[in-house]
């Protein structure tokens, strides 16, 4: 998966969804971030990981800097983003997808 289409689905979060693709139904679903615990040193990570790339991560080499520079697997990403909105400190990049940080050095 790219990328940028995991982002996508972080951006989801637990969500599923549908793509259709001419007669067949693909179905995919976030990794399940209920089962997944994250430290505050790795959301820290994150954060400082966020703000290195700009505050925004909307495309591929966003995304991949940012994956990159945690060394972090889908499912651990998936978890920071979902605790980090729970908490406010990351919003929707765009109505094309990708997410922005808004706190610490992020903040506006």
């Amino acid at each position: 998966m790219k990328t940028i289409l995991k982002l996508a689905v972080i951006g989801a979060l637990s969500l599923p969804f549908a793509a259709h693709a001419e007669e067949e139904t693909v179905v995919e679903t976030a990794p399940d971030v209920s089962t997944v615990e994250v430290t505050e040193e790795e959301m820290d990570v994150f954060r400082m990981a966020m703000a290195d790339v700009g505050c925004t991560v909307d495309s591929e080499e966003t995304a991949a800097a940012l994956e990159a520079s945690t060394g972090y697997d889908e499912a651990t990403l998936s978890a920071i983003v979902a605790k980090l909105r729970v908490f406010d400190e990351i919003v929707d990049a765009a109505t094309e997808g990708g997410i922005t940080l808004v706190s610490g050095d992020c903040a506006s």
